[in-house]
């Protein structure tokens, strides 16, 4: 019996416990930024050992997370996110700076 993970199309919800957002900060040295969820003006810090198949994001980025807590976050009562994944960029990245490395 295979868990029920249907990935229908159609609403902007996404697998069980996971959210939409966009990305309003990264600081490319220090390896972290901020996520703002879709619809709402909370921000979510997001490390970058959150991310999956990435090192980096971009300001804009759309993403989809799950929220954690270690211990940190707890007594500070936040939430971060991990298993971000970028879904799609919301600004035109300007094509000097392709992920691809075409020149």
């Amino acid at each position: 019996h295979g868990g029920h993970h249907t990935r229908s199309g159609g609403s902007r919800n996404t697998a069980d416990g996971y959210e939409v957002g966009a990305v309003s900060a990264w600081n490319e040295e220090k390896g972290f930024g901020f996520i703002v969820k879709d619809g709402t003006q909370e921000s979510i810090y997001v490390h970058r050992t959150g991310l999956l198949h990435t090192g980096s994001l971009n300001e804009g980025d759309f993403v989809e997370y799950a929220r954690t807590q270690d211990a940190r976050d707890m007594e500070r009562g936040k939430d971060r996110a991990v298993n971000v994944r970028v879904i799609g960029s919301g600004r035109q990245r300007d094509r000097t700076r392709s992920p691809y490395g075409r020149r």
